[in-house]
C-alpha cells in the first residue's frame, strides 16, 4: 500500500460515508451480471470466487454481500477481505483509487458550503428506524465503565453495556460482538404529550481491545447506518423531564463529541446533552438541533468538544465548524474554554489539566462543580 497519512476513526466514518459503491465494484473490477443488476442493486462475479458461473455477489448504497462465501459489510470491509489488510490500509486505499475522500473544511468552506439553503448535504436519505434491539444483551456492569466513573444505572437508562454473545448460526464474526455498546435513538412524531417518541436507528460499538480497533476501528456501526444523520442522546433530551428543565435553567443544550462524554455528564446528573458522534458537525445534525429547540424552547448552545482534535486547536477544526452553522441559524452560540484558569483559597489559578482532553475524563465532582458555577 502506498503511504498515506495516518487515518482516524472519524476520517473512516467519512470514507464509509462517501464512498462510491459503484466506482468501488468497478475498481475492483468485479464482473457485472447485466440481467441479474438493477440502477441501485449490482450484481457480479464474487471477487472472492471468480470462477463462479453464476453472479453471487451484489452490492449497493446499504452494503454488500456474496452468497457464495457467505460474507458482508461495508465498503472497508470488502477491501478488508480482498486485499487482506486492516480497516486502515482499506480506508487509504479506497482514498488512493478516488473510491471515497476525506472532508476537511476550514473556516471558509465551511460558510460556503451552508450558504445555500439546499446545501448538497442537506439532501440525504433518513437513518431508517430498526427492529434489533441490543439493550436486553448489553452488560451494564463490565469493568471497564465502572473505571471511568459510569455507574451501571446511567447506562441502563441510555441503553448501553458490553456485548457479548454467541457466534452467529452462520460462523461469521460479527464486528459489535465484544465491544462497548451504546444504541442510537432518534424521535419521531407520535400523538403524546410532546408529540414526539423515540425509535431505534442503530448502535454504535467502541473497541475493547487494540486487535479489535487495528481489524474494524475504533469505533464500529452496522453497514448503512449514517452517523452523520444523528445525534446521539437527542431522544432522551427531549423527552425526559429533568432534561427539560435543565435546558430550561440554564438556558441552553451542550453539544459533546462522543457516547462517553454523554454518559459522564448523565452520571453527574446533566442531561441537557446532545452528541454529534465525532467532531464532524454536519448540516443534517444542524437541522436536528432545530428540531430539538422548538420543544425546549431554547436559542443558545454550548460547545463543549475535545480538547485537541487530531492534534490541532478545537477552534480552528470541529468547535468552529459546528458555531459556525449554528449561528447562521440564528442561535446564540458558547464554546467551552479548556484554556479557563479558576481560583482556589490555596491556589489563585488553577488551569484544567492537561491529562483532562475531553469531557467524559472530568470526575462527577468536577461536573457538579461546573454546573454549580454556571460554567455547562
Amino acid at each position: 500500500m502506498t503511504s498515506f497519512p495516518k487515518l482516524s476513526s472519524d476520517h473512516l466514518t467519512q470514507i464509509r460515508q462517501n464512498t462510491d459503491w459503484r466506482r468501488l465494484f468497478d475498481t475492483l473490477q468485479i464482473t457485472k451480471d447485466p440481467k441479474k443488476s438493477r440502477d441501485h442493486d449490482w450484481w457480479g462475479k464474487s471477487p472472492f470466487s471468480p470462477d463462479e458461473r453464476t453472479a453471487s455477489f451484489h452490492i449497493n448504497d446499504r452494503g454488500w454481500y456474496c452468497h457464495s462465501t457467505g460474507q458482508g459489510g461495508g465498503a472497508i470491509e470488502l477491501v478488508q477481505r480482498v486485499h487482506g489488510v486492516d480497516c486502515y490500509e482499506a480506508g487509504r486505499w479506497l482514498i488512493k483509487h478516488g473510491v471515497s475522500q476525506i472532508v476537511s473544511e476550514t473556516r471558509t468552506n465551511v460558510q460556503e458550503s451552508t450558504a445555500g439553503v439546499d446545501s448538497e448535504e442537506a439532501k440525504v436519505d433518513q437513518n431508517q428506524p430498526i427492529r434489533q434491539d441490543l439493550r436486553p444483551q448489553l452488560d451494564p456492569d463490565f469493568p471497564v465503565f465502572a473505571a471511568r466513573g459510569i455507574p451501571a444505572q446511567v447506562l441502563r437508562e441510555l441503553g448501553a453495556g458490553y456485548l457479548e454473545r454467541p457466534p452467529r448460526n452462520n460462523g461469521r464474526p460479527d464486528p459489535m460482538n465484544k465491544r462497548l455498546v451504546f444504541q442510537i435513538r432518534g424521535l419521531a412524531q407520535e400523538p403524546t404529550e410532546w408529540g414526539l417518541h423515540s425509535i431505534i436507528l442503530g448502535h454504535i460499538g467502541r473497541a475493547t481491545t487494540p486487535d479489535q480497533e487495528q481489524a474494524d476501528g475504533k469505533w464500529w456501526t452496522y453497514a448503512g447506518f449514517k452517523k452523520r444523520l444523528e445525534l446521539y442522546n437527542a431522544d432522551l433530551a427531549v423527552l425526559e423531564r429533568e432534561a427539560i428543565r435543565q435546558a430550561a435553567a440554564t438556558g441552553h443544550v451542550i453539544i459533546v463529541e462522543g457516547c462517553f462524554d454523554v454518559a459522564k455528564l448523565r452520571a453527574a446528573g446533566i442531561y441537557n446533552v446532545v452528541a454529534t458522534l465525532g467532531a464532524h458537525f454536519s448540516e443534517p445534525q444542524a437541522t436536528l438541533l432545530d428540531f430539538i429547540a422548538r420543544p425546549l424552547r431554547v436559542e443558545r448552545f454550548l460547545l463543549w468538544y475535545d480538547r485537541d482534535q487530531d492534534g490541532k486547536a478545537p477552534y480552528s477544526q470541529g468547535a468552529l465548524q459546528a458555531g459556525d452553522r449554528l449561528a447562521r441559524r440564528g442561535y446564540y452560540v458558547e464554546t467551552f474554554d479548556w484554556n479557563r484558569s479558576f481560583s482556589t483559597p490555596r491556589r489563585p489559578v488553577v488551569p484544567i489539566p492537561e491529562e483532562i482532553a475531553d469531557p467524559a475524563e472530568f470526575s462527577v465532582e468536577q461536573l457538579r462543580w461546573l454546573r454549580k458555577e454556571g460554567l455547562i
